[in-house]
């Protein structure tokens, strides 16, 4: 057996969980990268022998609109799969049951699925360190059950929580725009996911229409010269009292 790992990962957080899952699993594999524009725009081919590992982040309890038209649009064969949320310490809603949704579309079976902790996009405050030791103890040994349930060829589909959204998830209203801090490096444009960051003008506001808030470009810059062009702060500031100091558990179902 082999395995097809896929992600969408703008701050690397979903790509370490679902790396370490894979690593748990221990079978031979190859990646799609779907932070990366032109990956988003090839078939994703799964062979008979492999099995799907995807993972998204939770924007708003739901996956990332993007991640849901490249799948239901480019993936294509496969039998076996493993879904993977990652969020930020509110809650992942709906977006474990949507991902399961759009796989079982494509006729993909989903043995496992897991709904990890990522430090927050917006604060490094909200769930700081995470995923810990701790945490990646725990996907690696998810990944050795997903191995063992195939082993012993238990293939019977899994449920999880939450139901299948209606219409299409909301782009953020908020978007990034540069400060007078900004140096012109134009890291913010080469990172961003969506290509909503002029390359030319690296300190243009970032483009509404594209701008999912994902938080590259203020996490990359080194000036500290990229924030929300709305002010969030006191949505950040109901969360760190909310849900800072709140430890929530990896959860798995398989």
């Amino acid at each position: 057996m082999k395995a097809k790992v896929i992600y969408f990962s703008p701050t690397g957080t979903t790509k370490e969980v679902v790396k370490e899952v894979t690593r748990g699993v221990g079978y031979d594999y190859s990646e799609v990268d779907l932070t990366k524009s032109e990956n988003r725009e090839k078939e994703i081919a799964i062979d008979e022998d492999e099995l799907a590992i995807i993972g998204a982040p939770v924007y708003g309890g739901r996956i990332p609109k993007v991640v849901r038209n490249v799948l239901e649009a480019n993936l294509e064969g496969g039998k076996l799969c493993v879904i993977v949320s990652v969020y930020g310490n509110r809650a992942y809603d709906n977006a474990l049951a949507e991902l399961q949704y759009v796989v079982d579309k494509k006729n993909l079976t989903v043995i496992a699925a897991t709904a990890a902790i990522g430090e927050h996009s917006y604060s490094e405050e909200i769930a700081k360190g995470r995923p810990d030791e701790l945490d990646l103890a725990k996907l690696f040994d998810f990944g050795e059950l997903i191995r063992e349930k195939i082993s012993l060829k238990q293939y019977k589909e899994i449920k999880v929580p939450g139901k299948v959204p209606e219409g299409e998830s909301k782009i953020s209203s908020n978007y990034t725009v540069a400060t007078d801090a900004c140096n012109l490096c134009g890291l913010c444009a080469k990172y961003c996911p969506m290509n909503a960051i002029s390359k030319e003008n690296p300190d243009s506001d970032a483009i509404n229409e594209k701008c999912i808030m994902c938080c590259k470009c203020i996490k990359i810059c080194p000036e500290d010269a990229r924030e929300p062009k709305d002010d969030v702060s006191s949505f950040v500031n109901k969360l760190k009292t909310k849900i800072a100091k709140e430890w929530k558990e990896i959860e798995v179902f398989i």
